[in-house]
C-alpha cells in the first residue's frame, strides 16, 4: 500500500529521539506559559496581549527543539481529525490520477490532510485500509474501489454506525455514491458514429469477474440497439500491452469494424498504438473513442473523442457530498448522485 498526504511539512526533519518535544519545554525555555505558547503556535485569538517579540522566540524555539504539534490530540479535544481518507486502486493511469489529484486540491483548499491509499485492486488490501481508517484515523472515507461489499463486517460497521464514506463511480448498497450515467454519453458517441458512416462497431471491454458487469458495457448494448447498430464486445485485457495486442488483432481481422469503442482512455491509446502497428491509421481505417474523459486525451495523437462525466466535475461533488456527511448527523440516510456523461468530439473519431 502507499499512502500520500496533501499537506507537506516544511520543518527540518528531526531524529526519532527528538519528537518528544511538547509545549511545555517550549514554555520553560522562552519563559512563558504553556497557554501561551499554544495560543501562538495554534493561532488561536486571545485576550492574551503578546508581544511580535514573543511570538517569534515561541517560534524560533519551536524549530531548535524539532516541535511537532499532536495531531492525535488535537483530534481527541476538537472531536475531529482535519483529515480525510481515499482508497484507490490505482493512480497511474491518467483517469485515477486526475481525480486524486482534484480530490488532494478539494481537501486542502477545506484545510484538510488527504490520506491516499493505493491497493491495486485487492479486496484484502482495500478492506485492510478502511479498517486503519475506521480506527478514528480520519473523519471521512472517499473509496474509488470495490472492497466494500454488503456481508462485509466492514459494510455492516458503516451502514449501523453512518461513518462519513463516499463511493467513487460505482454503487453499492447502503452507502452514499457518486457515480456517472454512462448511458447519455454512450448514446451520443454511437449517434456519432452512425452519423460519420460507420453500420459495424465493437467494444473493447474490461474483464469483470463474473457476475459482474461493466456499466460502460451495458451503455454501449442499449445505445446500439437503439440506433440498430451491428455492434460486438471483445475482451481487452486489464494492461496496455493486452490491449495493444487486441488492436493489431483488429487491424489484421477480415470482418474488422470501422469504429471501436475502448472502455478507458488509457486503453484507447493501447488500442491505437495496436492499430497502428496493424499496418491501419485512426481514424482513416478505424475510428476510436475512449471512455472516462481524461484531461490527458487532448494531448494524445490523434486526439481522443470520448465519453465522460468531467472528472473534476466528479471529485467535486465526491468531496462535496463527503463534506456534507462529516457535518452531518451519522444517523442520516445515505445519498446517490448521478452525472450525466456526454461526447468530446476530437481527432480520433
Amino acid at each position: 500500500m502507499i499512502r500520500v498526504s496533501a499537506k507537506r511539512h516544511t520543518l527540518t526533519p528531526a531524529k526519532e529521539s527528538d519528537l518528544a518535544a511538547k509545549i511545555s519545554d517550549i514554555a520553560n525555555r522562552v519563559g512563558v506559559t504553556m497557554t501561551t505558547v499554544s495560543k501562538v503556535l495554534n493561532n488561536k485569538p486571545s485576550g492574551l496581549r503578546i508581544s511580535a517579540k514573543t511570538r517569534e522566540r515561541i517560534f524560533r524555539t519551536a524549530r531548535e527543539l524539532n516541535y511537532r504539534p499532536s495531531y492525535a490530540a488535537r483530534a481527541l479535544a476538537r472531536g475531529k481529525t482535519n483529515s480525510l481518507g481515499l482508497i484507490c486502486g490505482d493512480i497511474h493511469t491518467p483517469f485515477y490520477a486526475e481525480l486524486t489529484s482534484h480530490a488532494l486540491h478539494l481537501a486542502d483548499r477545506k484545510g484538510y490532510h488527504l490520506i491516499v491509499s493505493v491497493t491495486e485492486w485487492d479486496f484484502a488490501k482495500e478492506v485492510e485500509c478502511l479498517d486503519m481508517l475506521l480506527d478514528g484515523r480520519v473523519d471521512g472515507v472517499l473509496m474509488v474501489a470495490g472492497g466494500l461489499q454488503p456481508g462485509t463486517p466492514q459494510h455492516q460497521y458503516v451502514v449501523e454506525t453512518g461513518f462519513p464514506i463516499v463511493l467513487v463511480d460505482m454503487a453499492i448498497e447502503g452507502i452514499s455514491s457518486v457515480s456517472t450515467d454512462w448511458l447519455s454519453g454512450m448514446d451520443g458517441a454511437v449517434a456519432h458514429l452512425k452519423g460519420r458512416g460507420h453500420r459495424k462497431v465493437w467494444m473493447v471491454a474490461y474483464p469483470l469477474p463474473l457476475p459482474l458487469v461493466d456499466p460502460k458495457t451495458i451503455a454501449f448494448c442499449e445505445s446500439c440497439e437503439r440506433h440498430r447498430m451491428e455492434w460486438h464486445i471483445v475482451n481487452g485485457g486489464s494492461d496496455l500491452r493486452a490491449v495493444r495486442q487486441m488492436g493489431r488483432a483488429l487491424a489484421e481481422e477480415a470482418d474488422r469494424p470501422t469504429a471501436v469503442i475502448a472502455y478507458s482512455d488509457y486503453a484507447a491509446t493501447g488500442l491505437i498504438s495496436g492499430i497502428r502497428d496493424g499496418g491501419l491509421e485512426v481514424p482513416r481505417d478505424i475510428a476510436v473513442v475512449g471512455i472516462d474523459g481524461t484531461e490527458a486525451g487532448a494531448y494524445y495523437h490523434p486526439a481522443l473523442t470520448t465519453i465522460g462525466a468531467g472528472i473534476e466535475r466528479l471529485a467535486g461533488e465526491a468531496v462535496d457530498l463527503l463534506f456534507k456527511l462529516v457535518s452531518s448527523d451519522r444517523g442520516a440516510s445515505p445519498r446517490s448522485l448521478s452525472l450525466a456523461s456526454s461526447l468530446t468530439i476530437r481527432s480520433s473519431a
